[in-house]
């Protein structure tokens, strides 16, 4: 099992500084000690498998191969619903959201933020709840639904604010001026407008 947590740790390094090659040699790496893993513990083996299908997952996402993507990262939510992860779910019902949202699958990607939203609340992943809610704002103003949209982009907002975390605070003010300005609110789009500037310096 270490040597399937170095690997992995390995995969996240190569991930990040854009090294796809040795990224999907250790993936075909991983993923076959992962299933050694599963025969001895079933538990600890498809938790493992969990993380191994997501961070697959991302590393085709990085290369835009997204129908690869979704399949791996649906493998991974799947695997989190066999195991009752409900970690697991919120992290890759985000990242499902998220994919589908690239490839303009709307109605996926309302229904993977949405299931993400509860597990996160549900596994008190406050952190994936946030960014989460940032992500809905963003579905709801695709659908049409301009309430629920600036909705769920002020919860975003106070809840950044709350943690604060600025990052994620700068892109909630900038949302909330986005939409406000596209309804012609401009005392309100200012207001956020200038939240974000502030907190950027």
């Amino acid at each position: 099992m270490s040597n399937c947590m170095t690997k992995r740790n390995l995969l996240w390094v190569y991930q990040n500084i854009g090294d796809s090659i040795k990224a999907f040699e250790l993936m075909r790496d991983i993923n076959s000690l992962a299933d050694v893993q599963l025969v001895k513990d079933q538990k600890k083996g498809g938790l493992f498998n969990r993380v191994v299908y997501h961070l697959s997952a991302y590393t085709y996402f990085n290369k835009s191969e997204y129908d690869s993507a979704i399949r791996l990262e649906k493998l991974a939510y799947d695997r989190s619903m066999q195991l009752n992860d409900t970690d697991g779910l919120a992290l890759t019902a985000a990242a499902l959201g998220a994919a589908h949202s690239t490839t303009g699958n709307l109605d996926s990607e309302f229904y993977y933020f949405q299931k993400a939203l509860l597990y996160a609340q549900s596994a008190r992943r406050f952190d994936i709840a946030r960014g989460v809610k940032g992500s809905l704002a963003s579905s709801f103003e695709k659908k049409g639904n301009h309430v629920s949209a600036i909705f769920y982009a002020r919860q975003y907002y106070n809840d950044c604010k709350e943690a604060v975390d600025t990052t994620q605070m700068m892109d909630a003010a900038f949302l909330l001026s986005k939409f406000y300005s596209q309804r012609k609110k401009y005392d309100s789009a200012y207001k956020y407008l200038s939240d974000f500037y502030f907190i950027s310096f």
